[in-house]
C-alpha cells in the first residue's frame, strides 16, 4: 500500500485504480494469518490503521479608513501604504482514518511475488511452501449436514440405503452416523481445475465474508465464478489409500500399550476419509480466496 499526504497523491492514487479496471471480491480472508506474515515482511509490524490528514491556511485583509474614523492621519502609515490595512487568517483540518484490511491481503501477495516466493504449480510446490490455485469453488459447511442426519427418519433411511448399495453393515453405517453428527462441525473449501487436480482447505466461519448458509441457498455447493485461493501446501494427495493404512498401523505400534490412543488413531483416520480431506486432494491453508470481477 502506498502511503501518501496531500490531494495530489491521492488524486493520482485514485486515477490508477480507475485505469487498472478491475477489483477483487473476497469471498474468504484470515486476517489474523495475513497479519502475521506482513509483520514479518515489515520491519515496523503489522498495520492496523492509516490516519491521513490535510491543514490549510487562507488569509484575508480589510481596508479601513483611520482618517475618516478618527481624523487623525499617522504619518507612517501614510508612508508606508499600511494604513487601515487588518489581517484574519482562518486554520483548517481534515483528518481521514483508513482500515488497511483488504489492502493487507494486496500488500501481502506483492511480497510473495517480487520475492518469488509463491508458486503457481500446486504440484511442484513444496510442503509450507505459499501457492496460489485456481478453478472451481465448492464450499461445504458440516453442520448442516450433521443436523440432517441428526434427524432419526433421515438416519433410518441413509442406514438401509447404504447397506443395500455399499455391502456395509447396519452397525459400520450406524457408527460412521454417530462420529459424523457428533464430530466438531466445520466449513471446507475444494477448488478444482480443468486438469483434474483439486486442492481442500477448512476455513475459519469468522474469515467469510459472507455466511456458509446464504451462499448454499444461492448457489448449492459449486459456487459460481473462476476463483482463486492462495495459501500454504501442507498436504499431498494419496496415490494408494492402503498406504495411508500401513501408516497408521505403524503409528499405533509406538502406543502398543495404550489402548485409548490407539482408538483415537483409528477413529481419527477414519473420520477424515470419510469426512475430512479426500485422499486423491492437495491440502491448503488458505489465507485469501478471491476473484477478479469488473475488468
Amino acid at each position: 500500500m502506498t502511503k501518501s499526504s496531500g490531494n495530489e497523491t491521492t488524486s493520482r492514487g485514485g486515477q490508477d485504480e480507475e485505469a487498472s479496471g478491475s477489483v477483487y471480491d473476497f469471498i474468504y480472508h484470515d486476517e489474523q494469518r495475513i497479519g502475521s506474515f506482513l509483520a514479518q515482511f515489515d520491519g515496523k509490524g503489522h498495520l492496523q490503521s492509516y490516519r491521513q490528514s490535510n491543514r490549510t491556511h487562507r488569509t484575508s485583509s480589510t481596508a479601513r479608513n483611520a482618517g475618516a474614523e478618527g481624523g487623525f492621519r499617522p504619518f507612517f502609515l501614510a508612508r508606508s501604504g499600511m494604513e487601515g490595512q487588518i489581517a484574519e487568517g482562518v486554520d483548517s483540518a481534515d483528518e481521514s482514518t483508513y482500515d488497511p484490511l483488504w489492502i493487507n491481503a494486496l500488500r501481502l501477495f506483492d511480497f510473495l511475488q517480487q520475492r518469488g516466493l509463491l508458486v503457481r504449480d500446486i504440484s511442484a510446490a513444496r510442503i509450507g511452501q505459499f501457492c496460489m490455485f485456481s478453478g472451481e469453488l465448492m464450499i461445504i459447511d458440516t453442520a448442516f449436514v450433521q443436523g440432517i442426519y441428526g434427524l432419526p427418519s433421515m438416519r433410518s433411511r441413509t442406514i438401509k440405503r447404504n447397506a443395500e448399495h455399499y455391502g456395509k453393515t447396519e452397525e459400520d453405517i450406524e457408527i460412521e452416523l454417530e462420529i459424523l453428527v457428533n464430530m466438531q462441525p466445520h466449513i471446507q473449501a475444494h477448488l478444482s481445475d480443468d486438469s483434474g487436480n483439486i486442492v481442500w482447505g477448512a476455513l475459519k466461519r469468522d474469515g467469510l465474508i459472507t455466511t456458509p448458509s446464504e451462499i448454499s441457498m444461492k448457489h448449492g455447493v459449486v459456487v459460481s465464478g473462476h476463483w482463486h485461493v492462495i495459501g500454504l501446501k501442507d498436504a499431498e494427495p494419496i496415490d494408494a489409500p492402503e498406504s495411508a493404512v500401513q501408516q497408521k498401523e505403524h503409528v499405533k505400534s509406538r502406543y502398543e500399550p495404550y489402548a485409548l490412543i490407539k482408538e483415537s488413531i483409528d477413529v481419527l483416520t477414519s473420520a477424515r476419509f470419510q469426512y475430512g480431506r479426500p485422499h486423491h486432494c492437495y491440502g491448503i491453508t488458505p489465507l485469501a480466496i478471491f476473484r477478479g470481477i469488473g475488468g
